[in-house]
């Protein structure tokens, strides 16, 4: 009787652990779920990171200037909106998710940042 109930707690919290993985249904889960970057050969670069409901756009130069943007952001199936929380202005970027890599639209530009 001891090893019946021992093995049925065990399965149980095993199922327990194995369910807590989430699960990316949509490109906006997926743009979301990841970190994207790219080192250019100027050595300038350019980041793109998400952390709840806010996401940061960050342009680094090799001098050490860096251009930020950075605030509450709307995700939809092909295009998200940060609202800069300092400048007080919104950034529209359209976005095309691959398995490695995202392409990001901003005024007819492309760039295409990989996955960290």
């Amino acid at each position: 009787m001891r090893k019946s109930v021992c093995i049925i707690l065990c399965v149980c919290v095993a199922f327990c652990l194995c369910s807590c993985e989430r699960v990316i249904a949509n490109n906006a889960d997926e743009l979301s779920c990841f970190d994207w970057h790219d080192q250019f050969e100027n050595g300038n670069s350019i980041t793109l990171s998400f952390s709840g409901h806010n996401a940061s756009f960050v342009i680094s130069e090799k001098d050490s200037n860096k251009v930020t943007i950075s605030g509450f952001c709307e995700i939809s199936e092909n295009e998200f909106v940060i609202h800069d929380s300092t400048t007080k202005s919104s950034f529209a970027f359209g976005y095309d998710v691959y398995f490695d890599h995202v392409d990001i639209v901003y005024d007819n530009y492309t760039l295409s940042l990989g996955k960290i």
